[in-house]
């Protein structure tokens, strides 16, 4: 005899149980040192031998199609998010690089009141003590590259890039010696660029 109809033979109480509901059921068995198997699980099917019959008040769980329209419904709502993050996450990016610029700028006038003159953002970052913390002076912080060039004793150029054009940031900022902060808003900045407000 296969094993489901030992199994339901060597249940305690257990009753007839057609041959067409043992398609209907999913069985964890354990055996006990007696030989019995005992079901570690529940027995899904109808007490009338019906398969997948019953009544509907018992049933529970979800139809394929409910589940379908929950992940259907979860896409469309991270279609509609994402750009929005993405957005989100470059202005984040930009508005830090704007600080970053600010802290740059003061950086070089504090760096020429006790050197004599500009440097680049290694020699910002390495006196002592530092005018800039280590990711800033680096050249690399929240999506934008820096970069300081252009140095001569009286002047100073620093931009700021996106990393990832699109994906980091869209603008490209400038900032001299003046201090005046100017943006591109689809490339990168210049001294010709039009200040920020």
């Amino acid at each position: 005899m296969p094993l489901a109809a030992q199994f339901l033979r060597k249940i305690p109480g257990g009753g007839i149980v057609t041959t067409t509901l043992l398609n209907d059921i999913w069985l964890g068995l354990t055996k006990r040192a007696s030989g019995r198997y005992w079901a570690v699980t529940c027995i899904t099917g109808s007490a009338n031998g019906k398969p997948g019959g019953g009544n509907a008040a018992n049933e529970s769980g979800f139809t394929l199609l409910e589940v379908m329209i929950v992940v259907a419904l979860i896409a469309v709502i991270a279609v509609i998010a994402m750009p929005m993050f993405t957005r989100v996450r470059i202005n984040s990016n930009e508005a830090s690089a704007i600080g970053a610029l600010r802290v740059i700028s003061s950086a070089e006038i504090n760096f020429f009141h006790i050197e004599g003159r500009f440097g680049d953002l290694t020699e910002l970052g390495a006196a002592v003590p530092p005018f800039l913390q280590p990711d800033l002076a680096g050249g690399e912080k929240h999506g934008y590259l820096f970069a300081v060039a252009a140095i001569t004793d009286l002047s100073f150029e620093c931009t700021a890039n996106p990393k990832i054009p699109g994906t980091s940031g869209i603008s490209g900022f400038f900032v001299d010696e003046s201090g005046v902060i100017r943006r591109n808003p689809s490339g990168p900045a210049t001294v010709d660029s039009a200040p920020i407000q």
